[in-house]
């Protein structure tokens, strides 16, 4: 199968809806149903491609697959399984612009930060290649019992569902996909309905570094829900691993239940951004911007609610607009844009309704907000980045994810205040403090609810570190060596010698 996606010289033209069809990928071999649906390009809402939509006993033939794939794999050497992961990471180097260009038509994100989420992605697969190689575990004599060694080791759970979202289609999977296979699990792939594209590719580069059959399966499916509930309820499932919205990661943990299966939730949240008195006024401003609407404030971990001491307030607004006056929206594939569409018309109507709630409860509209139609062909959903000021803790834009580009700051006087605003949330996934005060920064990094702290930057993640929620943001950890744990189980040893 070959994927093909125009270049941002060919947009004008578009692409016909024949050149892509994605398969389904099962034990190795792609095959197309006669039921299909179609993916819609979010920069003009044409058709960008004609997906197979998998019945129940494509579900059923996927997860067989990878339960048979997994009596070999769990097998398989950490030198085997580095050589695996290590070929695909160079598969992708090579196919870089192929697979951002992928990822631009299916997500609209501009080419550039397309380009880096390819290269994020792929450093996931030299990182758990190498990972792979050190599942430690320990021996110790027993403290009781003459005679009797004890060891705990990890081992491989099983049939790994990834299910993953559209804002992220490769990142997101690959951090879940690379670390299953690297501790010997095999993996059944659900993307997102909007966003199978790149995935797609992404299978077949596994197909090209001659990975076992039913290493991975790649199963799109039309209604996720009906997809979810088949999958969950067949035993042979070991681990689901889930990126997405509270609701979602609630339903399919309910579903998880029923056969006791391991659950792995990377959830949504009302993450804080707080600039303290002392910070750098510049660099605190454009981080909070620039966190705030990458890829278009359609990120989990982006701040939703920005709080800036009272006494830079008002310099630290400019600066924002000033931000924001250079922000060029239009078509991914222009490079000149640095915000593309939203991803549907029901992410427009929540941004639309998120600043008209908050204007028609007396804050403030400092900027954008409009509709916007950058060129011809360019029907797609695409708004000017907001500013609001004024705003208040009974808004939307405080207690829901706007999940577009809204950016709300609010002015403090305490810091306690604000720690206690955070905290009181049902939320836990990420914050960010600004402050040249070591002290500061390391009481706040303490106090607040949140399974990651950014400190004076725009983004804290990396493969090398654990990220993962508390509260209703989720639990359990993806990236770093943690990451790679989540996939297996302790076995405990007690040898009398």
């Amino acid at each position: 199968m070959d994927i093909q996606a125009p270049t941002h010289h060919d947009r004008p033209t578009a692409i016909r809806s024949a050149e892509l069809r994605i398969p389904l990928f099962i034990n190795g071999n792609w095959q197309m149903n006669d039921d299909v649906f179609e993916v819609t390009d979010p920069a003009t809402l044409d058709r960008a491609a004609i997906v197979a939509d998998a019945g129940d006993q494509d579900l059923d033939a996927a997860v067989s697959s990878a339960c048979t794939a997994f009596a070999q794999w769990r097998e398989t050497t950490p030198l085997d399984r580095y050589r695996l992961l290590t070929r695909v990471g160079e598969l992708m180097e090579r196919d870089e612009a192929h697979l951002a260009a992928l990822l631009t038509l299916e997500t609209g994100k501009p080419l550039a930060e397309a380009r880096g989420e390819v290269a994020y992605a792929r450093d996931f697969a030299y990182w758990y290649a190498e990972e792979g190689r050190r599942i430690m575990g320990y021996t110790l004599r027993s403290g009781t019992k003459a005679g009797v060694r004890l060891s705990v080791s990890r081992y491989p759970l099983g049939v790994v569902l990834a299910v993953v979202p559209w804002n992220y289609p490769l990142v997101l999977l690959c951090r879940k996909l690379f670390a299953a296979i690297a501790a010997g699990n095999t993996v059944i792939v659900k993307p997102s309905e909007q966003t199978p594209i790149a995935s797609a590719h992404l299978m077949r580069l596994f197909g090209e570094a001659d990975a076992p059959c039913g290493l991975v399966n790649h199963v799109t499916v039309a209604d996720p829900e009906r997809a979810s509930r088949r999958l969950l309820r067949d035993e042979r499932v070991a681990q689901v691993s889930f990126t997405g919205s509270v609701a979602t990661g609630q339903a399919l943990a309910r579903l998880a239940t029923e056969n006791l299966i391991r659950v792995t939730l990377e959830l949504g949240g009302q993450n804080a951004f707080i600039a303290l008195e002392d910070c750098d006024i510049d660099a605190a401003a454009n981080a909070a911007m620039h966190a705030r609407l990458r890829n278009g404030g359609q990120t989990c971990v982006c701040p939703d609610r920005i709080y800036v001491a009272e006494a830079v307030h008002e310099e630290f607004v400019d600066v924002c607009l000033s931000y924001l006056g250079k922000t060029v929206v239009g078509d991914g594939f222009s490079p000149a844009s640095t915000i593309g569409p939203l991803i549907d018309a029901a992410a427009a109507r929540r941004v639309d309704n998120h600043i008209g709630d908050a204007v028609g409860r007396g804050a403030v509209l400092r900027c954008g907000g409009e509709r916007v139609q950058p060129g011809p062909g360019l029907r797609g959903h695409f708004r000017s980045p907001a500013l609001l000021t004024g705003v208040r803790p009974d808004m939307l834009v405080l207690n829901d994810e706007t999940f577009g580009p809204v950016a709300s700051i609010v002015p403090f006087s305490e810091v306690a205040d604000v720690v206690d605003a955070v905290n009181g949330l049902r939320y836990g996934l990420a914050a960010y403090v600004f402050s040249e005060s070591l002290r500061a920064v390391t009481n706040l990094s303490e106090q607040i609810q949140a399974g990651m702290i950014v400190v004076n930057q725009a983004a804290g993640s990396g493969v090398e570190g654990p990220q993962g929620g508390v509260k209703l943001s989720g639990y359990g950890v993806e990236g770093g060596k943690e990451g790679l744990e989540e996939f297996t189980y302790q076995k405990y040893v007690s040898m009398a010698v």
